[in-house]
């Protein structure tokens, strides 16, 4: 925890412990004293809960709908199309491509923001897909429920690209997967605020008046200026 809060004295760490231990406790008497009706209903209709909700899940169902993991499974199938001689080489390249900016992303998405992040890749999504679809036609509850979504938008584009291809041609497949990216990315502008920096009872907070997204940035920038306030104390 003091290597999470590099900045905070002993006694603030160990206040922050005593509160996530309280935060956890409290978590577990409201599970043995719930049913799960009952837990679902707080998800869906208390107001906070709910929009966290949307976001978690909205944001694993646009992950998956825009299109990227028909690069990952039919990668092969899909530069034969396009000419390539050795399509499973280039398919290996893709995969590795993924896992290199995987463990970049990992080092760098709570330094920029995951909002940030969000933000500037998605329009390089749209396009990216939308010069796919160029080529292609010049050549002829909470986290439970997020990962749900997460999967089911897996199942649902690896069982319908092929079908979606031959009906309305890979340019279509990857023009359609390109308007989900431009609505994903519309969804992020509205909906989804930058939590980077912010504890789960600050995120909590965010969520109490709508999707909080002025709300994150005022309280990010609260939390930097008193960590460089404390900084400048120790300092001096």
């Amino acid at each position: 925890m003091s290597k999470i809060y590099a900045f905070a004295r002993p006694g603030e760490v160990d206040l922050k412990v005593k509160v996530l231990h309280a935060a956890v406790q409290r978590s577990i008497d409201i599970t043995n004293s719930t049913t799960f009706m009952q837990r679902l209903k707080s998800m869906l209709f208390y107001p906070i809960n709910r929009r966290a909700l949307i976001v978690g899940c909205g944001m694993q169902a646009f992950q998956q709908l825009c299109g990227f993991n028909t690069l990952m499974y039919y990668s092969a199938t899909l530069f034969k199309e396009i000419g390539f001689d050795q399509p499973v080489a280039v398919g290996l390249i893709i995969s590795g491509t993924n896992f290199i900016f995987t463990l970049v992303a990992l080092k760098w998405i709570d330094k920029i923001g995951r909002r940030k992040i969000m933000v500037w890749s998605a329009p390089g999504m749209v396009l990216g897909l939308t010069l796919a679809s160029i080529s292609f036609h010049l050549r002829g509850l909470g986290t439970s429920l997020s990962t749900a979504t997460n999967w089911a938008g897996n199942l649902l584009i690896g069982a319908t690209y092929l079908s979606l291809m031959a009906k309305i041609t890979p340019a279509g497949a990857f023009g359609f997967y390109a308007g989900l990216c431009l609505l994903g990315w519309f969804f992020v502008l509205a909906c989804f605020p930058e939590t980077a920096g912010l504890s789960l009872e600050e995120v909590n907070m965010v969520f109490r008046n709508g999707f909080g997204i002025r709300e994150s940035q005022r309280l990010r920038k609260t939390k930097k200026e008193i960590q460089k306030r404390d900084q400048g104390k120790r300092t001096s």
